[in-house]
């Protein structure tokens, strides 16, 4: 009888030990699956607060008071209508260029935005020139009548 008394109480102990390895296995793979979904977490309000700064503008009156005249202070970056157009240039051109690239909020603000559309058109950041620029309207117009179904034949 003691060896039935023997047996039994390993097979309590084998049962308690199954049970502490997978309450531990449990607990482990708890953790870490916590441990990604707050990874993951980061990551996309990363990516959020990324894209809501890329969409982010000035209203007319913060451009009005929280700018100097164009050409002024320290690195200024606002040449009106001049060359090369680049990140923080401001004026008539750039309003130009966004709306012959389409998609654009027509600001007259090279921002990121406008900027990624350039490097999708050119293959780099600014725009150097009129020519540039004039070759970029076109293609733009020649773009919107194709979709219009026009052909003006010019």
């Amino acid at each position: 009888m003691s060896k039935k008394k023997s047996s039994s109480h390993v097979w309590i102990w084998v049962g308690v030990g199954t049970l502490l390895l997978g309450g531990a296995a449990y607990l482990i793979f708890r953790n870490k699956s916590k441990q990604t979904t707050s990874n993951l977490t980061k990551a996309a309000n990363k990516a959020t607060a990324y894209n809501q700064s890329l969409y982010e503008t000035t209203s007319p009156a913060d451009t009005v008071t929280n700018t100097a005249p164009i050409g002024t202070g320290k690195g200024a970056t606002m040449n009106d209508d001049s060359f090369p157009l680049h990140l923080g240039s401001r004026g008539s051109n750039v309003a130009q260029l966004q709306q012959a690239l389409g998609g654009l909020i027509i600001d007259g603000i090279y921002g990121q935005l406008t900027q990624a559309e350039v490097m999708k058109s050119l293959g780099k950041a600014t725009v150097d020139s009129q020519q540039e620029l004039d070759s970029i309207v076109k293609q733009g117009d020649n773009i919107s009548t194709k979709a219009l179904g026009f052909n003006l034949g010019f």
